[in-house]
């Protein structure tokens, strides 16, 4: 795998937040999922909700695990876990949730997807994703942009005059599996977010207060022009790899 190049400066270190995180896998041609099996086996916790769609031939299993809201889907030939923060996981008053710091959420995350890859029963996969949303609160969209144009260095934002800001960008690399190169995206979109809450007092009188956050979505994922399955043996090694790329991404943006 190609090292992340050595950028002239250390770009600023956000601690980013998890919004969500997510595990992503296709799988060649129709198949007869067990989904509460995989989820009894991987979770060793009861579901709170569990959904079947005849017509979209898809399934959905959802509970909570160890604080964190946990949904498993299953829609023809593919597969998603996915963690996201559970309803008492808010930033103060605003409508924003985290399920805390992300470079402590990973490892957990990667155990549970560890649990689930070695399990037998499961099919063979054509390709697989890492995604995730990532936060950092801001006091303003200055200090926010300031934070960004750290990590975005080929951008040049003006942080007074800009009111809004999304940049997207695949930065596609090849690694070595199993003897074999695959073509690995590296999907990233940066973006500034703002919310704003009313509230009224006894009085009639309005206040306002506003929440500004940087944010970064990643989708780390392996080529869709690829034709035969992976590697099964393989396949946890390179979800950890695409772990590992997205968190370069996070730390050291473009320079990577």
């Amino acid at each position: 795998m190609r090292e992340p190049a050595s950028p002239e400066s250390t770009p600023p270190s956000i601690p980013w937040l998890a919004e969500s995180l997510r595990y992503t896998t296709f799988i060649p041609g129709r198949i007869e999922a067990n989904l509460r099996s995989w989820w009894d086996a991987t979770t060793n916790t009861d579901p709170d909700k569990i959904q079947i769609e005849p017509k979209s031939d898809s399934q959905t299993i959802e509970g909570i695990v160890e604080g964190k809201r946990v949904i498993l889907h299953f829609t023809r030939s593919r597969v998603n876990w996915h963690w996201a923060a559970n309803e008492t996981q808010l930033l103060g008053e605003f409508p924003i949730r985290s399920i805390g710091e992300y470079e402590n959420a990973i490892p957990e995350y990667l155990e549970m997807i560890d649990r689930w890859l070695s399990l037998e029963e499961l099919p063979d996969f054509q390709r697989i994703a890492f995604g995730a949303v990532l936060i950092y609160p801001v006091a303003s969209l200055e200090e926010g942009y300031t934070s960004l144009q750290g990590l975005i260095p080929s951008l040049r934002i003006d942080p007074s005059a800009s009111t809004e800001f999304e940049y997207s960008t695949n930065r596609p690399i090849e690694i070595s599996v199993n003897d074999e190169q695959i073509q690995i995206n590296r999907l990233s979109k940066w973006s500034m977010k703002n919310y704003k809450v009313i509230s009224i007092d006894p009085s009639g009188t309005q206040h306002a207060a506003r929440q500004y956050l940087c944010r970064l979505e990643l989708d780390i994922n392996s080529s869709q022009d690829r034709a035969g399955a992976l590697p099964r043996q393989e396949i946890p090694k390179l979800f950890h790899q695409l772990v590992d790329l997205g968190k370069q991404i996070s730390e050291h943006g473009e320079s990577v």
